[in-house]
């Protein structure tokens, strides 16, 4: 080989090294980060004149109630899924069964809250709507058991 092209390969190298460094170190970076905390509902609903907070607030926690029952049967399907996934034997029309369950059942719980929202839209202006916008784009962390009621 020439000197040239000696040169090329060497530099070539030293760069793909670099690089490969480079996306390395910021997937380790960003493995070790914690995601940014999400803000309560009260302090999201705060940004709500005082007509419309409340009725968020009372919006959310009704969804909460109502729901309750829903996302058990989800977390109960995605339980089912997994195990049909991980079963020795894979049974695809089973699989596929419960997969369309998972789907209805998550299909239902986004009509609630379609529903929800448009019953609290249709008692805003457009400013509140913007609002409720960006607190649906930012939904708030869910309630913890430590949290008191």
């Amino acid at each position: 080989m020439s000197k040239k092209v000696k040169i090329f390969v060497a530099a070539s190298v030293l760069l793909n090294l670099l690089l490969v460094g480079l996306v390395v170190g910021r997937l380790w970076r960003r493995s070790c980060e914690t995601p940014p905390a999400r803000e309560s509902e009260e302090v999201l609903a705060a940004k709500f004149p005082d007509a419309q907070r409340q009725a968020l607030l009372d919006a959310i926690a009704k969804m909460r109630s109502d729901s309750q029952d829903l996302r058990q049967q989800i977390a109960e399907s995605r339980q089912r899924v997994l195990s049909i996934l991980t079963a020795p034997e894979f049974d695809a029309r089973a699989f596929q069964t419960e997969v369309d369950r998972l789907h209805d059942l998550r299909n239902r719980l986004m009509q609630r809250r379609a529903e929800m929202v448009k019953g609290l839209a249709g008692q805003m202006n457009q400013d509140e709507r913007k609002l409720l916008g960006d607190f649906l784009r930012h939904p708030p962390s869910p309630p913890t058991a430590s949290k008191p009621q």
